[in-house]
């Protein structure tokens, strides 16, 4: 994109002589063959097209022209940009390798080895517990799937006499034998991001839980997934950000951006790969291990070697959806997958940084642009986050579902929601959750945090009152359906 492309302010295209030297230039006979094309004229507001009474710009009905009113009334310059490619190999650090770094740590310690065993045991718990919900979620997906294929499966009849109604002749004509032909299975596939950021201290473990619900649910139904986790802390510099103290030290690119006219995310970012579905039997258990441990140390409940390269950073939010333009594809193509879905676990918002990184400062207005459909999406509001997802749904046909975990006793405000709405409040106080899909979020769950590590009656004394028995057992019920509904409604999405 290079320079910015300008809009004119209002009264420009009435006032303004130069313009009014360009409109009699484009109208003049001597200039028809100056006319501009309609590669150029698609970047033009739809009022001043109107203006110069373009009429052959239905040539290409495949360009979207948006209304830029905010340009003509207020001189807001508008950027224009498009997704740069991932550079996976610079920016994806491998399961093996966050394995073999978190092995060096916890065998530096004696505390630290205790703490895992302890970890271990804490997760076995979890996972046995988890088991009843996992199986009511395969459930769902299974009848869901089965009455997709029965609502579209085709009878026809073939030509051939059934024998058995053969004798039904004299009083039916239907005596023929019928074929059914049901479509093909479709392949899925799920992708996990999680926020691993230092405001996600505290609510890690509940947001992990999630996760762990999702993969065993994929396990269970034989569904490829992959987990990763978004952070500023640099592999390159041991866990340093942008503000590290070591700058000798030097990152690889994460981006190839090939010409101006995309955006320039930033460098300092990383995502995890903490699960892979092609790992089997201890390297499995292991990954999974280690998450479970890393979201414990994160909450304050084990041991582990403070910062790193796998502590919690800043919230590269919008990056990490921008590097899911590359990773998609690629995870669709290894596994097959037709029917993709992103999952997305974060406690709010981003940085919306690299989408004005092509000049302009915050006061413009961004556009991302999809050049093989050739459809634009505005910023709205936000980190973005919400307009690249709506890039990748026009461009991979995938489902995205975001979740926002947060310790707040009132619904909080998030990208356009009315938390003051009556439905909201009323949703917020008896579910725990509130759903508000937007931009290309099919579905985004702004959820309670739920402490749902053990069964709350574990933690009561021996000589608690029947009060304390019956709070606890209620808050627990209420915890599990939190879960259900909101599992429930995410197998109807991805399914």
């Amino acid at each position: 994109m290079g320079r910015p492309r300008k809009c004119s302010p209002a009264g420009a295209a009435e006032t303004g002589p130069e313009v009014g030297q360009q409109l009699g230039s484009i109208h003049s006979p001597s200039a028809a063959r100056d006319r501009p094309s309609v590669n150029r004229l698609q970047f033009l507001p739809i009022e001043l097209l109107a203006l110069l009474r373009v009429e052959h710009i239905a040539i290409a009905p495949q360009i979207e022209i948006h209304t830029h009113t905010a340009c003509l009334a207020t001189g807001k310059q508008h950027i224009y940009g498009q997704i740069p490619a991932a550079n996976l190999d610079n920016m994806v650090i491998r399961t093996e390798k966050i394995g073999e770094k978190f092995d060096s740590i916890i065998a530096s310690d004696p505390e630290f080895v205790r703490s895992y065993e302890n970890t271990k045991r804490k997760f076995a718990a979890f996972r046995n517990d988890s088991q009843k919900i996992v199986g009511q979620m395969a459930q769902w997906f299974e009848m869901k799937r089965r009455a997709d294929e029965d609502r579209n499966t085709m009878t026809s009849l073939t030509g051939e006499i059934d024998l058995e109604r053969l004798v039904d002749y004299k009083f039916a004509e239907d005596i023929f034998l019928r074929n059914e032909v049901m479509p093909e299975g479709q392949n899925h596939g799920i992708v996990v991001m999680i926020d691993w950021s230092g405001s996600m201290g505290g609510i890690m473990g509940d947001t992990v839980r999630q996760a762990l619900q999702l993969i065993w649910f994929c396990e269970r139904v034989n569904i490829p997934c992959e987990v990763y986790a978004f952070t500023s802390q640099v592999w390159e510099k041991d866990g340093q950000d942008r503000y590290g103290y070591d700058p000798s030290k030097k990152i690889a690119p994460r981006w190839d951006i090939k010409n101006s006219k995309e955006f320039m995310p930033d460098d300092y970012m990383n995502l995890l790969q903490f699960y892979r579905s092609d790992l089997r039997g201890s390297k499995r258990t292991d990954a999974l291990h280690r998450l479970y441990h890393l979201a414990r140390y994160n909450d304050g409940k084990a041991r582990f070697l403070w910062g790193g390269c796998l502590g919690l950073g800043g919230t590269p939010l919008t990056e990490g959806m921008m590097a899911m333009d590359t990773l998609l594809p690629d995870f669709r193509n290894r596994y097959g997958i037709q029917i993709l879905n992103l999952c997305v676990l974060s406690d709010g918002e981003g940085t919306a940084r690299s989408l004005y990184s092509n000049g302009g400062g915050y006061g413009c207005k961004v556009h991302i642009e999809d050049p093989k459909s050739r459809r634009r999406v505005a910023l709205d509001r936000g980190d973005g986050s919400a307009e690249v997802a709506d890039i990748l749904r026009i461009r991979h046909d995938v489902n995205c579902i975001g979740f926002y975990v947060t310790k707040a006793k009132k619904c909080p405000y998030f990208r356009g929601l009315d938390n003051y709405d009556v439905k909201v409040q009323k949703s917020w106080k008896d579910d725990k959750f509130v759903s508000h899909p937007h931009g290309g979020f099919a579905d985004y769950f702004v959820m309670q945090s739920q402490n749902v590590e053990n069964d709350p009656l574990d933690n009561l004394s021996k000589d608690a009152t029947i009060t304390k028995v019956r709070n606890a057992f209620i808050k627990g019920a209420k915890s599990l359906k939190t879960s259900r509904i909101v599992l429930s409604r995410v197998i109807d999405i991805i399914a």
